[in-house]
């Protein structure tokens, strides 16, 4: 074999090597970025209990359906229930058909046939959108809304609502009915 023939030899085998370790970065396919609404963790029936200092419960938020999401701080509900232990003795709950509850703030927003109970009275509230504080117990609303207690109704366009004081601040286009119970 003549010189001219293995130099070749040597430069294709020296070429394959080195081209088995070459790495172009400008010829790299980059990696796509993870979509920010991929489903993440799924529930079904499935309730999340919180509990304060001294081991009580303080809050609940339950659903048929939990949808957590990368990328978020929230949870998306489906047939959604809340409820929040005020006192021993004094609870509020709320359900709706949708939800959605935002980690970061502890808030919950409920969507459609929303009715809030006080639990230890016949306070009922009904709307169908309503925004809950988790940590303030503030219920608001811009939606029309219906409350019954003792036999008066109330309706409004909008309320904000201290849900431990019970008391409420109606917004807009007030109209209250009050039918005395029957001894």
């Amino acid at each position: 074999m003549g010189n001219k023939r293995i130099q070749t030899i040597i430069l294709c085998i020296t070429a394959a090597i080195a081209w088995q370790f070459y790495d172009d970065i400008d010829m790299r396919d980059v990696t796509p970025e993870a979509p920010r609404d991929v489903l993440q963790t799924y529930l079904k029936n499935s309730e999340t209990v919180r509990f304060d200092t001294n081991g009580q419960a303080k809050d609940s938020v339950g659903a048929e359906e939990i949808r957590y999401y990368t990328g978020h701080t929230r949870g998306e509900l489906t047939k959604a229930s809340i409820s929040r232990t005020l006192t021993i003795n004094e609870s509020w709950s709320a359900r709706a058909m949708q939800g959605t509850v935002y980690e970061d703030n502890q808030t919950v927003t409920l969507r459609g046939q929303v009715v809030l109970n006080h639990d230890s009275n016949d306070i009922q509230l009904k709307t169908e959108r309503l925004n809950l504080d988790l940590v303030k117990d503030v219920a608001h609303t811009d939606a029309l809304v219906t409350l019954t207690h003792h036999g008066a109704t109330t309706q409004s366009e909008g309320l904000t609502a201290d849900l431990k004081q019970q008391s409420f601040h109606f917004m807009h286009k007030v109209n209250s009915v009050y039918v005395p119970l029957e001894p």
